[in-house]
């Protein structure tokens, strides 16, 4: 999104015939946490500062953990990689963002837990993260102070190469 490289690193269980999010007889019942992923838990990493549903989020890795429910997920994102996928032990003194997000309901079912990065706003200033499992959504926004870092890119490499500076005014003119 914009300069930042985004990651996320996780396992994708299947459903294999399971009712998986809901009230009763599911896998994840509603307000309980889940570590998001299979095995190990899933990681997201940001290459630079972001804000993540609005809230500051440092440059760095972390775990996302959610707690599915009806039409509204509440997704964490946790400093401490080495808590892996063991929801007994979350700390919400770890928590570098938490936030509530709706649902969407999906026409066709997801067979494999799913992430996705899509979404990528015109001005590359936000996009989405999506998870994706049964017939649920579950998208938040990743936003990033695009120009500044177009700023900080263009005088970095103004210093470096004269030649960039081409770019640097078309970059100016197209943006105002």
């Amino acid at each position: 999104i914009g300069l930042t490289d985004e990651n996320i690193d996780y396992f994708g269980p299947r459903l294999k015939g399971r009712k998986i999010f809901g009230e009763k007889d599911v896998m994840y019942p509603h307000g309980t946490i889940w570590r998001t992923g299979a095995n190990s838990g899933t990681k997201i990493s940001f290459s630079t500062d972001v804000k993540v549903e609005n809230i500051d989020v440092p440059k760095g890795e972390y775990l996302i953990f959610t707690w599915p429910g009806a039409g509204e997920w509440t997704v964490s994102l946790y400093k401490d990689l080495s808590l892996g996928g063991n929801t007994a032990e979350y700390d919400a003194s770890q928590e570098a963002a938490k936030f509530k997000v709706k649902t969407r309901k999906l026409a066709d079912k997801v067979e494999t837990f799913t992430i996705s990065i899509d979404d990528i706003a015109a001005d590359n200033k936000s996009g989405k993260v999506t998870l994706a499992w049964e017939n649920t959504a579950v998208p938040f926004t990743v936003s990033v102070d695009y120009d500044e870092q177009v700023m900080k890119s263009i005088a970095d490499n103004t210093k470096m190469n004269p030649g960039n500076y081409f770019q640097a005014a078309s970059y100016y003119l197209e943006n105002g």
